[in-house]
């Protein structure tokens, strides 16, 4: 019954694709008709717009209706994926209803449907609707509502359409443990709705623009549509009311909705006096709650991967995938730099629009810092383009994936980074032995500079310490101006092996020239050289390392 399910599915989006595919060759041989009269024009492309939209909006049920069914035929056992569908084909579908309430806002096509709605309920439900979504953030979510006459005549729709564009932005632009207040109150005349975030604000230049259509703020480097805002203050103009922003430059928002009390206002037409009913297709936001992945143990051998990405749902996924071969952290962006010296992982995933710094950015400061210059950099991105292909080859990316993307071509792209990654371990580990007591150059091709001198600098400060058996590695990181953490990863990540043996085998290998040495010096002497603190334990290191004892070296 499932397969028949999803085999309908795909069948009538197939079915739908071709439909499309149809009215968009009329809608080229129309293009042409246009050019003779404006209006026919704009009738042909409002005509197909609107069934494009619908096809669009029928597909999307369909994936609604066949996850559903799958997800109530094993409640028990239900994979998560099957969730995230369904909420991201409910997003999609609040986005093309979105779309087409702005062609018919843009056509004067819109009729209201106003209810009598107890105001309280209906703003206690939609603000319900996030409170996941707090919790995830760690922010401080509250509602206050101090008005005493709950009444009031509204489209529930559009005003639901509008409070939750209003509080999606809101946790879109407020930082983890930020603050977001909803408060209902009224005047003599009106019932007001306020909706106050800690976010990244609005500049006073900007704040009558962005109620413009297709407007992108300046302080804003996530996408988004731009048509979110206007639909929400042609919503509250259909209602005879307002919406306005207070608001600085990183210093938050708050917007606030007046509703004018009473009926008076409207057309008599449009008057539905119905039962109150408050969660009539209230929003839910529906973000699955705190999955928790079945318990493996961490192998400290495992590839460290951190995934940098702003879609909760989609790190969700690709943290639940990945770790199964790998010890997979996560971000959603903020604060990036600092949890990115703090891991130095093997492998960076990063989506390009992020809330703080954009994807470029952050791969161009992986790239340009020596304790990080080693990470590759694979980065997720919706920007086919050539311009953003070089704007990341640029700032160092090691590997495009285009969204949508594949995971077996995520897991394939993940393998060939690391096998890159030991190829060049393998080359920079037999450059660095061959000359541990030189400063190593690199060959012409090899694209290791920052690593070649990054060894270079650990040679030359282990080299100038060598006889000092009181030499540790919280010592040569302090030198090196890194943390012990820090040097311990980004030499397991360049050379394959951990400091601690890098620096002893150096120290190994000066006992070499010294024991084949034209000198009088004893083995005991050698060793106190070399920085060992006593001659068994040189002789155990030596013996262990190179299968003879010193003694039987220098003899032989």
């Amino acid at each position: 019954m499932d397969r028949d399910i999803v085999y309908i599915s795909m069948r009538n989006s197939k079915l739908k694709t071709n439909k499309m595919e149809q009215e968009q060759s009329s809608f080229d041989l129309n293009k042409e008709v246009g050019k003779e009269g404006g209006g026919l024009k704009n009738e042909t492309t409002t005509n197909f717009f609107k069934g494009i939209s619908y096809d669009f909006k029928t597909i999307i049920s369909l994936i609604l209706s066949s996850t559903e069914s799958l997800m109530n035929s094993n409640k028990d056992e239900m994979p998560t994926e099957l969730q995230i569908i369904h909420d991201n084909a409910n997003l999609l579908l609040r986005m093309m209803n979105q779309l087409l309430n702005f062609r018919k806002l843009e056509n004067n096509e819109f009729e209201l449907k106003i209810s009598e709605t107890n105001i309280s309920s209906f703003m206690s439900s939609i603000f319900s609707s996030f409170t996941a979504e707090a919790q995830k953030k760690e922010i401080n979510y509250t509602f206050n509502s101090i008005i005493k006459g709950n009444k009031i005549y509204i489209d529930r729709s559009l005003i639901e359409n509008s409070v939750v564009n209003l509080l999606s932005n809101a946790f879109k632009y407020t930082p983890l443990k930020g603050e977001v207040k909803v408060n209902l109150y009224e005047d003599e005349e009106s019932v007001l709705i306020s909706i106050k975030d800690s976010g990244i604000g609005v500049s006073i230049e900007e704040r009558d623009n962005i109620f413009n259509p297709f407007y992108q703020g300046k302080n804003d480097q996530q996408s988004s549509s731009g048509i979110g805002l206007y639909i929400a203050k042609e919503y509250l103009k259909l209602h005879k009311g307002e919406i306005k922003v207070i608001s600085e430059k990183n210093k938050g928002a708050e917007f606030v909705i007046t509703l004018p009390k009473g009926k008076n206002h409207f057309n008599s037409d449009s008057l539905i006096i119905s039962d109150d009913v408050t969660n009539d297709n209230i929003y839910n936001e529906s973000i699955p709650s705190e999955v928790i992945v079945s318990p493996e143990m961490e192998d400290s051998n495992q590839e460290l991967v951190l995934i940098i990405e702003d879609n909760d749902d989609l790190r969700f996924f690709l943290k639940s995938k990945l770790r199964k071969t790998y010890e997979v952290h996560e971000s959603d962006g903020i604060d990036i730099e600092k949890k990115i010296l703090e891991l130095i992982p093997d492998v960076i995933i990063s989506d390009v629009n992020l809330p703080q710094k954009n994807g470029f950015e952050i791969c161009e400061f992986v790239k340009n810092d020596e304790r990080t210059s080693h990470i590759p950099v694979l980065m997720l991105t919706s920007l086919n383009t050539d311009e953003a292909h070089l704007k990341g080859l640029k700032s160092g990316v090691d590997m495009f994936l285009t969204k949508p993307f594949n995971l077996s071509v995520l897991s394939k792209s993940i393998e060939s980074l690391l096998y890159n990654r030991k190829q060049i371990q393998k080359y920079l580990k037999q450059l660095s032995f061959a000359a541990p007591h030189a400063q190593i150059k690199n060959e012409e091709g090899k694209n290791t500079d920052k690593e070649i001198a990054f060894i270079g600098r650990v040679n030359e400060i282990i080299n100038d310490n060598l006889d000092d058996s009181s030499f540790t590695v919280e010592i040569l990181a302090e030198e090196l101006h890194i943390s012990r953490v820090q040097l311990y990863r980004k030499t397991k990540a360049v050379l394959g092996i951990t400091i601690s043996d890098y620096i002893q085998n150096i120290r190994l290998e000066k006992s070499k020239e010294l024991l084949v040495g034209e000198n009088d010096l004893s083995i005991a002497d050698i060793a106190y050289s070399v920085g060992f603190s006593s001659p068994n334990y040189f002789s155990t290191a030596f013996k262990n390392k190179y299968d003879i004892t010193p003694n039987a070296f220098k003899k032989s």
